[in-house]
């Protein structure tokens, strides 16, 4: 074994209660306060954060920002890099993949409160079939249904000016 390497760690960070903002700040936030943490430990010379989003990347390489939580993470990662090595890595996770709506949903409810039951009791299928259901029967029930909105529209072509 090389003396001189480090063993590589997987570190599991929790922020407990509710993160009081958007969803691409959260995001943004979860990774300063790991930066942070690995920081204060001192132990790791090299990070590689593997993400989803492209939100960080951009956040990192834009000019100006007026986000407080943005300015936070870029100013993190600039002092972390300074004497460590930072790489973020951008993956292709959810592209195509049934469902991603429903996992951004329960991320976006995370985000409001402290815990969150991920446990679904039906199919995916049967939520979609009962949500779309639940619109048809909201929108032909209302007064500002879609069938006014269509009905409002000209369908005669107006001349144009030549």
């Amino acid at each position: 074994m090389d003396q001189g390497r480090e063993k590589r760690r997987d570190w599991a960070f929790t922020l407990k209660g509710p993160l009081n903002c958007f969803s691409v700040q959260a995001e943004v936030r979860v990774r300063t306060e790991c930066i942070r943490a690995l920081n204060v430990m001192g132990r790791t010379r090299l990070v590689r954060i593997f993400t989803d989003s492209q939100m960080p990347i951009r956040a990192t390489s834009a000019e100006w920002t007026t986000s407080r939580t943005v300015w936070d993470w870029k100013n993190t990662i600039n002092s972390y890099s300074t004497h460590s090595e930072l790489y973020i890595i951008w993956v292709l996770v959810h592209v195509g993949i049934t469902g991603n709506e429903r996992a951004n949903s329960f991320s976006s409810r995370a985000i409001e409160l402290s815990e969150i039951s991920l446990v679904c009791a039906k199919p995916f299928d049967a939520i979609k079939s009962e949500l779309i259901k639940a619109w048809a029967h909201r929108s032909h029930s209302t007064v500002d249904s879609i069938r006014e909105f269509y009905g409002a529209i000209q369908t005669r072509r107006k001349r144009e000016n030549r």
